[in-house]
């Protein structure tokens, strides 16, 4: 028989469950810590409602390890909050502050776009874009602080696999004109401009989030006036705007 989604998450919790679990006790090793967070993403990932339980359990290792100085347990842990984040949807409002304080902190940290961590930060910004996902459905009103700071860590440039999930979500938020990601009278068009002139026909984006931006930019452009694309023009110089431009 083919097991659906949830079947397998009740033998995982009696069976497995306390094992993997104790590969988290701080006394464990990196790789023990990275092989039960890489664990439990993919059970909450695709264990559907059922794992709902387990994504509950798994907030709290999951930002403790965030910070981890390895650089392998802290992309898992970052990501997995995403991950447990989608899983939880409206149950995740009770975690939301200290997971968002914990991604902000690895996000910002001084050593976050080096070689070293690059890859963690960019799957923290991709956790942190699900998390504003679920407020725009249940917590509408966070979403003005949110989606500017989120904005102003972009272009993800390090992680080939989650730099261009990050990007399709900016998309997402851009495809909506009364999004506050654009900021009060509009004041973050220069930065989104920026970020799309950037990742535009790169690796950091998939074919459909390039056809995504032309289309945006089509419909950015004809709502401009002589003086506003002179000011745009003057504020991107001369390379983002002739790549703009191209499109």
């Amino acid at each position: 028989a083919v097991l659906s989604k949830g079947d397998y998450v009740d033998p995982f919790s009696n069976t497995l469950f306390p094992l993997i679990w104790g590969y988290l006790h701080p006394k464990g090793s990196s790789g023990m810590h990275t092989a039960a967070l890489i664990a439990f993403c993919e059970v909450i990932e695709n264990g559907g409602s059922a794992a709902k339980r387990i994504a509950e359990k798994f907030m709290e290792p999951a930002c403790i390890y965030a910070t981890d100085e390895d650089p392998t347990v802290r992309q898992s842990a970052v990501y997995g909050i995403g991950v447990a984040a989608q899983s939880l949807d409206s149950g995740f409002a009770k975690y939301s502050d200290g997971a968002l304080k914990c991604l902000v902190k690895v996000i910002t940290s001084k050593d976050a776009r080096g070689e070293e961590y690059g890859e963690s930060t960019d799957n923290a910004i991709s956790s942190v874009g699900k998390i504003i996902k679920i407020f725009a459905k249940y917590n509408a009103k966070a979403l003005p602080e949110v989606m500017p700071m989120w904005l102003s860590w972009l272009p993800a440039k390090t992680d080939e696999e989650e730099a261009p999930v990050v990007h399709s979500m900016l998309l997402d938020f851009l495809e909506d004109f009364k999004s506050p990601i654009y900021g009060k009278n509009n004041s973050n068009l220069v930065k989104i401009l920026s970020v799309l002139g950037e990742v535009s026909k790169t690796e950091l984006v998939d074919e459909r989030t390039q056809g995504r931006i032309k289309a945006l930019l089509g419909r950015i452009s004809s709502g401009l006036n002589n003086q506003q694309v002179n000011e745009l023009r003057s504020s991107l110089g001369p390379q983002i705007w002739g790549k703009l431009q191209a499109m």
